[in-house]
């Protein structure tokens, strides 16, 4: 796991990107926090800037965000933000180190056994995120211009680079992996989230 941004001074929070995904989806969050008076670690998963070797499930995940924390924040409690696939990985941090965890917002997350659908099993599968991976950047091209698609120029360009840039760095390797630790890891982590009451 690599900090990508350190801002600000106060509480620490660390956002936690989703599946594909990088540092730069939390521009506009991180600003917001730093300017409320938070510490806020910005960064990129394990399998992410253009590592996919890197790439591990939720337990791997959490065990690189205790090193990064224990080098940049020793000792501090943090707030995680995390997003989609992410809120798995700062669910199994929080589970292994509630002193470390001062709270968690999970935005849009998996966890819960409903969170795996028919098409996670699917992408899953040995081969089918490689075969895509091409399809898919072809196919963002080709959307962005012939579906009337109401993104601003800029919103849209930025969004076809993520594509090609997800492509050329073997993101789909890195969302692969992460994908069979969903089907396979998420089952236990409810499982072990059950004594805990939820609304």
């Amino acid at each position: 796991m690599e900090v990508v941004a350190d801002e600000g001074t106060g509480p620490v929070a660390v956002l936690l990107h989703g599946q594909p995904g990088d540092a730069s989806d939390f521009v506009l969050v991180r600003q917001a926090l730093r300017h409320r008076g938070v510490r806020v670690l910005t960064v990129d998963r394990p399998g992410y800037s253009g590592r996919p070797t890197e790439a591990t499930g939720y337990a791997g995940n959490a065990q690189a965000l205790r090193a990064l924390l224990d080098a940049a924040a020793p000792g501090e409690p943090a707030y995680l933000l995390g997003l989609s696939w992410a809120g798995g990985a700062a669910l199994e941090f929080a589970l292994r180190w509630p002193e470390r965890t001062a709270g968690l917002l999970l935005a849009s997350s998996v966890g819960a056994p409903g969170s795996v659908v028919r098409s996670d099993r699917f992408t899953a599968l040995p081969g089918v995120l490689r075969a895509s991976s091409v399809a898919y950047s072809h196919l963002a091209h080709l959307l962005a211009f012939s579906s009337g698609s109401r993104l601003t120029p800029a919103a849209r360009a930025m969004t076809l680079a993520a594509s090609d840039r997800w492509r050329a760095n073997g993101g789909w390797r890195s969302y692969e992996v992460e994908q069979r630790a969903l089907v396979a890891e998420t089952g236990p982590l409810w499982q072990r989230l059950a004594p805990f009451p939820f609304p």
